[in-house]
């Protein structure tokens, strides 16, 4: 009988250790969940400000680089300039992405090896890519490996509260042959942060 009893004891007192170790290793994963979601990076931490989200431009006069890299109206469908703002609305420092997402068009739309990006910051200089000779169309940009539709036109990073104006132009190049179809091609753009 004491056997029995020193077993059961014994048995009870496993068990609870057991019982204590699962709770331990319960409340370690739900701390780490929690630490976890609590640094995680809100897409919405950086804003873009603009009187458009939206181009569209329409098949007619292509442009030269020179030209697509200098106007400063839009006068004409076949060419658009949008000056925007991004801003760090958060209290820490945040990397960002702009990006420009093709819409979905149900007419004929211009093949998009012809729309050429210029991106300047409010100075009218050049960044990331296009400092360089070479204007990239809507194909040659980097799609971006967790949001398919879209592709990046820069990526960078603001200071806590931090705000940047830049501009971005885009034209039909200038080897594209109109033909007498309307065609059209359209674009968001957008920024998150990463």
């Amino acid at each position: 009988m004491i056997k029995s009893k020193s077993i059961k004891n014994n048995i009870l007192f496993l068990l609870i250790i057991v019982i204590v170790i699962v709770l331990l290793i319960i409340a370690g994963f739900l701390y780490y969940l929690r630490t976890k979601e609590g640094t995680a990076i809100n897409e919405n931490n950086v804003v873009l400000y603009s009187n458009i989200e939206n181009i569209t431009l329409k098949s007619g006069l292509s442009s030269s680089d020179k030209f697509g890299k200098s106007f400063s109206k839009n006068t004409n469908s076949s060419f658009g300039y949008l000056d925007f703002e991004i801003v760090n609305v958060c209290d820490t420092a945040q990397n960002y992405q702009i990006f420009v997402k093709k819409n979905y068009i149900e007419q004929n739309e211009i093949n998009s090896n012809y729309i050429k990006f210029y991106l300047t910051d409010q100075d009218d200089y050049p960044i990331g890519e296009f400092d360089s000779n070479i204007v990239p169309s809507f194909n040659k940009l980097k799609y971006i490996e967790n949001k398919p539709s879209s592709k990046l036109l820069y990526s960078g990073k603001l200071d806590s509260y931090q705000n940047k104006r830049m501009r971005l132009r885009v034209w039909i190049a200038e080897n594209y042959v109109s033909t007498d179809d309307d065609k059209v091609f359209s674009f968001d753009i957008g920024v998150r942060a990463v």
